[in-house]
């Protein structure tokens, strides 16, 4: 047996303590005593407490201790101990817009979810394999994969614009797998990673690095193929989403907002503080500028042509924010920014991520769970909760049952005569 929450014991250990104490202080009259008159002695009930060697009222004093006993039990999460796995292994399976054929990365994920039923040695040498299903959020399947990995395949084109509805993003699965990680820290030997992936350049940004940096690990990839985002007409004239506090099409709130020293398009350099209250969503579309940390400032998507199946001109959307104070807008650099945002479709260059490395995923193997540091960034993972034990509520509905029979036993008391 493990519990979640083993204070509560503790806590429930005082608070009975303290109700066995209160059952050995007793009320009774004092001893009668002969005064040579009584003028002088106030008129009502004299009771004094007295301690007691053995409890009063034993049926009400088991009733209340069961009830506080076994709520503390409750809140304490208790859990049958599970047997002990030799090694996890989370399969990170991308199912955002960058891959060309979702049914390839299904297939590639069963690979490894067989091998789980494929495992019948012994106890000690059992294995266990968790799927991560991830684009711009994340979501651990440790049931029904099978199902879930039936369901992968979505919608891709929204409207007449061809956009990525789901941005694949590497650092929300590298959150989501040592989240699963460190949750499997007291059950399992050792941990390690796969990545089925196609590693878009939009899908790694700032937080990426330092987070591969944190699984001390191997991360095996499968790279699937990418999907080729669609070209515009190059003599195309843009359609430039450029408001000045930068909150352009796709765009969403960054939480904490934060400050940049410099933005790149192709060959020009800006370098000022520019205020970053937005986060550019990069899917579906060709970034034509980055900030300097490598996230996207400026992203550029094909649009159709009314009646053609074929991209026509471009749409542009500028995350930006202009300053309304300074001499920002009247620098040289910033007016050929303006010039290379507005020049005709496709003509623009992407720069890269922040002239970073190439992430070396290979690593030193499997790694214990517990060495796999529990990373908190400001994305939304949606990992399901621990499976609530059955356990608890029964304990609940004990102590409860525990007070209803203390209830009956006082209002019983009551109706008996003096």
């Amino acid at each position: 047996m493990t519990f979640g929450a083993p204070a509560f014991l503790l806590v429930s250990a005082v608070a009975a303590a303290a109700i066995g104490a209160l059952h050995l202080i007793t009320l009774r009259e004092p001893r009668g005593t002969m005064l040579p008159t009584a003028r002088f002695v106030p008129s009502g009930t004299s009771v004094v407490r007295r301690w007691i060697r053995r409890p009063t009222d034993g049926p009400l004093l088991a009733c209340r201790l069961a009830a506080v006993c076994l709520t503390g039990l409750a809140f304490a999460r208790p859990r049958p101990r599970e047997p002990r796995v030799a090694l996890v292994t989370i399969v990170a399976a991308d199912r955002s817009d960058d891959v060309a054929d979702l049914g390839a990365v299904a297939d590639s994920a069963r690979r490894w979810t067989g091998m789980e039923a494929a495992d019948g040695s012994g106890a000690g040498a059992r294995r266990r394999v968790l799927l991560v299903l991830f684009d711009s959020s994340a979501r651990l399947v440790e049931s029904h994969v099978e199902d879930s990995l039936a369901r992968l395949a979505g919608p891709h084109v929204a409207g007449g614009v061809v956009s990525g509805m789901r941005h694949g993003s590497i650092s929300t699965a590298l959150v989501a797998a040592m989240q699963a990680a460190g949750r499997w820290r007291d059950r399992a030997d050792s941990v390690e990673m796969v990545l089925i992936s196609p590693l878009a350049a939009d899908e790694e940004d700032a937080a990426t690095g330092p987070l591969r940096a944190q699984w001390a690990g191997r991360i095996g990839v499968v790279r699937v193929a990418e999907r080729p985002a669609p070209r515009p007409d190059r003599m195309a004239r843009p359609v430039v989403d450029w408001p000045p506090d930068g909150r352009a099409a796709h765009t969403v709130p960054r939480v904490p907002a934060d400050s940049v020293g410099a933005v790149v398009a192709g060959d020009v350099v800006v370098v000022a503080a520019f205020a970053r209250p937005w986060r550019l969503d990069g899917a579906g579309g060709r970034v034509v500028a980055r900030w300097s940390d490598g996230d996207p400032a400026a992203v550029e998507r094909a649009r159709r042509a009314p009646g053609s199946s074929t991209p026509g001109s471009c749409e542009r959307d500028v995350a930006i924010p202009i300053p309304a104070e300074g001499d920002l807008t009247l620098r040289p650099e910033f007016r050929r920014l303006q010039a290379a945002l507005h020049a005709p479709c496709g003509a623009a260059d992407d720069p890269p991520p922040g002239g970073r490395a190439p992430l070396a995923w290979t690593g030193a193997g499997a790694v214990s769970p517990t060495r796999v540091a529990m990373a908190s960034v400001g994305r939304g993972v949606d990992a399901e909760p621990p499976r609530r034990s059955w356990l608890g509520a029964l304990l609940l509905a004990l102590a409860a049952l525990a007070l209803l029979a203390e209830l009956a036993i006082r209002r019983g008391a009551a109706r008996r005569p003096a």
